[in-house]
């Protein structure tokens, strides 16, 4: 069984979400959980739900999961009475079975899928021009560390050497880490 957790960064309390419960955080103190999702205000088929984020074009928070987006009102703590909705009848070109999305410390909204990752126009609402580009490259330098890797032949191919590159992977597997405790 895989186990996903969704982070939810607000300005007084941080929010984890795993499968159908969350935690309610403010710094590193625990103030409530685990829950179920549903005394959040969030319906049942919203558990395991792929992503989270509070959107800088209105402040308000988003929920995703599959194909479907459900905008959530932190006034009255329950969705919006017209969702869920379609992700692509909104959000333009994002993708759906999102990894995670987040608002970004320079202003800007990003949804991760797979290796890529897409940069949101937030007045438009929709990917920017020449997105999606590789997370990996883009977001942990990973092709500078490819190339401490490769190992050129004399035909001209290249190879990989196998403890250099496990280095890397445990580079940044550590890195991913880091980033994610750093977060929260």
């Amino acid at each position: 069984m895989v186990m996903i957790m969704v982070m939810m960064m607000m300005k007084y309390k941080d929010m984890l979400f795993v499968p159908n419960r969350y935690y309610q955080y403010y710094g590193n103190r625990l103030i409530q959980g685990p829950r179920p999702i549903e005394h959040y205000g969030l319906p049942a088929n919203l558990s395991n739900m792929d992503a989270v984020l509070i959107w800088g074009g209105n402040g308000r928070t988003y929920f995703f999961k599959g194909n479907k987006y459900w905008r959530y009102d932190d006034r009255v703590n329950k969705v919006d009475l017209d969702y869920p909705r379609d992700i692509s009848s909104t959000w333009k070109n994002v993708p759906d079975n999102l990894d995670t999305a987040t608002q970004w410390h320079d202003g800007l909204t990003y949804f991760f899928k797979g290796t890529d990752y897409y940069k949101i126009d937030d007045f438009s609402i929709q990917v920017a021009a020449e997105y999606p580009k590789r997370t990996g490259r883009e977001w942990i330098k990973c092709s500078e560390l490819k190339k401490s890797v490769e190992q050129p032949k004399s035909n001209g191919s290249r190879t990989f050497d196998r403890t250099s590159l496990f280095r890397t992977f445990l580079s940044a597997s550590l890195l991913s880490v880091f980033i994610f405790l750093v977060l929260w």
